[in-house]
């Protein structure tokens, strides 16, 4: 939500290479945008799968086996 406003504010020469600047931050930002978002929801999901395997499938320990 905030990349459009710091490219705006950019200061970019009108020169030939200044369009290849503002292109490769646009690309860099929509690039972590679809790897990071989903990896985060990924995460939080297996958090949830492992809490719930923590509390419900305890294991319980073994009785030993001397007379």
């Amino acid at each position: 939500m905030a990349h459009p406003l710091i490219f705006d504010s950019m200061d970019v020469p009108a020169q030939p290479g200044g369009n290849a600047v503002m292109a490769a931050g646009q690309l860099l930002v929509t690039a972590l945008q679809w790897s990071l978002f989903p990896t985060g929801a990924a995460l939080i999901g297996a958090s949830v799968v492992i809490q719930w395997f923590r509390s419900n499938l305890a294991v319980m320990p073994k009785k030993s086996q001397n007379p």
